[in-house]
């Protein structure tokens, strides 16, 4: 989909013998904003996957995909708890 990039990295990994790569999201070096800095609740978000075979910065689009955002994860991060104690002894 089509929008303003919140959080944009790079990776320099090779494949392996089977031609698959495995990369970790945040992991990268950041060229635009921060991963822990995204707003999950502002959504909805994509992804979109650009590879240079060759190794260098002419990118193609491999592919885009939505985030799907599990709701009860969103919802607990502003849940409010109330009536509970804890004792430990």
């Amino acid at each position: 989909s089509a929008g303003i990039p919140v959080f944009v990295e790079t990776h320099t990994q090779s494949t392996n013998s089977n031609g698959l790569v495995s990369l970790e999201i945040g992991m990268g070096t950041a060229l635009i904003g921060t991963f822990s800095s995204i707003n999950w609740a502002n959504g909805p978000y994509f992804i979109q996957t650009e590879v240079d075979p060759s190794g260098g910065s002419n990118y193609s689009v491999m592919g885009v995909t939505e985030l799907i955002s599990v709701p009860y994860a969103l919802y607990s991060a502003n849940a409010q708890v109330s009536g509970f104690s804890h004792y430990i002894g």
